[in-house]
């Protein structure tokens, strides 16, 4: 995951060496006349995040992931995971998103 909470298949790190997140995805076949699948998509936590540009020294940060799939017209879809309140340096969400593609 980058420091713009974008996330990459399979787990994945951020830019910095220490600031680590995990997430995980699986796809399952649906029906077989229609194609479609659902994209499963597992936020897990973050460690070390940094604070933003414009943070004062000692603020503690409030972080969320932005999950973005990209594909074909029909295949977008923005999800949020809920906010960790005064939680910046080890957030756990456990979220799950399915998205059907």
């Amino acid at each position: 995951m980058g420091t713009d909470g974008s996330a990459t298949h399979g787990p994945a790190s951020s830019a910095a060496a220490t600031n680590t997140a995990d997430v995980g995805t699986s796809t399952t076949s649906g029906s077989s006349s229609t194609g479609v699948m659902i994209l499963t998509i597992t936020v897990i936590s973050a460690s070390q995040l940094p604070k933003p540009n414009a943070a004062t020294k000692g603020e503690i940060i409030d972080p969320f992931v932005t999950l973005t799939v990209t594909g074909a017209v029909n295949d977008h879809a923005k999800y949020n995971t809920r906010t960790i309140e005064n939680n910046g340096f080890n957030p756990v969400w456990n979220e799950v998103r399915l998205i059907e593609i």
